[in-house]
């Protein structure tokens, strides 16, 4: 009897044993896959600019140049999500007169192309138009103080002359090369006319040719811009 009951003794201190080993290993386990997966979050964190530094953006470019650029420094291969369609800037016209800037983008999506103009107006924030050419407006000389498209009445509100330099491909002006390296500098007359409500109306003239563009204005919330390059 007592034999048997040193055998059971040593038989619980052996399965005693046993069971701290294996709680032991499945503890050091445990804290090694958490450790690596902090060390591999951490990792992670640092390779994407967290941890004070800013997110980068999609692009070749550097992170500040693309955080800091907007609708106010239009450049060829930019995204512009507007209406539930992507487009591509193709082209852009830089504007100049005596210190005021503002530019448009010709934008496409496949066989669709517009313009964006952005920062006409001299008004506080970066003003927006969709803008289409039109060949229904005819012009036989200095464009007049109204202007009826339709039945749309489009009065006019300002002009100008500015010093203008191209980019890309946009498209046929007065003459002037469809792709543009942007070092030429052209000029522009322009003529302002509004309509009711949102709709806008822009006359130019490139050499002796004048174009025609109508559409309309556009809120912040109706329009994105993702940074291509």
């Amino acid at each position: 009897m007592q034999l048997e009951s040193c055998v059971r003794n040593r038989d619980s201190r052996t399965l005693l044993f046993t069971a701290l080993i294996i709680a032991a290993l499945i503890l050091a386990g445990a804290a090694t896959a958490v450790g690596g997966g902090l060390v591999i979050a951490a990792r992670k964190r640092k390779s994407l600019g967290s941890g004070g530094s800013e997110p980068k953006l999609l692009g070749s470019g550097s992170a500040t140049d693309l955080q800091e650029r907007g609708f106010g420094d239009l450049r060829v291969g930019d995204v512009i999500m507007h209406d539930a369609t992507d487009y591509i800037v193709e082209g852009v016209i830089r504007y100049d007169e005596a210190g005021h800037h503002w530019s448009m983008a010709r934008i496409v999506d496949g066989t669709k192309s517009c313009w964006l103009l952005v920062g006409l107006e001299r008004t506080g924030g970066a003003s927006k138009r969709i803008l289409n050419p039109t060949n229904d407006v005819e012009l036989a000389g200095y464009p007049p103080e109204l202007i009826m498209l339709g039945e749309e009445r489009y009065n006019f509100d300002k002009r100008g002359t500015a010093t203008t330099e191209l980019e890309g491909d946009t498209g046929s002006l007065g003459g002037i090369s469809q792709n543009n390296t942007g070092a030429a500098a052209h000029r522009c007359r322009w003529w302002n006319y509004s309509a009711a409500g949102p709709n806008a109306l822009l006359v130019e003239q490139w050499g002796d040719d004048y174009r025609v563009l109508v559409g309309a204005k556009v809120s912040d919330s109706e329009i994105e811009m993702m940074p291509g390059s």
